[in-house]
């Protein structure tokens, strides 16, 4: 019961912590329904990254375009062929318009870690969609927080998305691969992942 308990209040903090950072996008998403191309700067996204809520524990801001232009927070310049239009993150909230979606786990163009988004859609004030908004939470980032939790007297916590990759693991080499894959962990894997939560 305590290990069930320790367990159930790390995955209601994480939980939390990710559902705040979703409700921030959500919110900038909103707040955002001029020409965004011509209103919205990187220098603005900058200082919107370096708010102390965000500092350290997301790695970037941004916002593509319809018309393939990236806001980058990080002032990240893309080379001239990128296209936002054609990345994960653009693709999944364009997928659902309403709501802020997250996306599996990805390499980042900027920093080659591995990082997952939070994506919106940014509409007009006539609810025309005008680009998306995403917010990249590095991976490490969430591993330092789960990893920080013990479990029981020698047990630790580590957390694997719909798809059983792993998304924060004490041992970095595990990130990104598949709980499935490892030794001895087949059957059970497969019960967790059959399971709602």
């Amino acid at each position: 019961a305590e290990l069930g308990g320790e367990t159930n209040e790390l995955a209601s903090d994480i939980n939390g912590w990710m559902l705040g950072k979703a409700q921030s996008v959500e919110s900038m998403a909103s707040l955002m329904n001029g020409d965004i191309e011509t209103t919205i700067s990187p220098a603005y996204l900058n200082h919107v990254l370096q708010t102390k809520n965000n500092k350290g524990n997301v790695s970037d801001v941004y916002i593509g375009t319809t018309g393939g232009k990236m806001i980058d927070g990080s002032l990240w310049v893309p080379d001239a062929g990128y296209d936002p239009r054609t990345r994960p993150w653009y693709k999944a909230a364009l997928a659902d318009k309403e709501n802020v979606v997250f996306t599996d786990a990805y390499q980042d163009m900027v920093t080659g870690k591995w990082a997952v988004s939070l994506a919106k859609t940014v509409k007009n004030d006539s609810g025309t969609v005008t680009g998306v908004m995403a917010m990249d939470i590095l991976l490490d980032t969430i591993t330092e927080r789960v990893s920080t939790e013990k479990i029981g007297q020698t047990g630790y916590a580590f957390m694997i998305d719909k798809n059983g990759l792993f998304i924060a693991h004490k041992d970095g080499s595990l990130l990104n691969t598949k709980i499935t894959d490892l030794q001895g962990m087949s059957d059970l894997a497969s019960r967790m992942l059959s399971n709602k939560s």
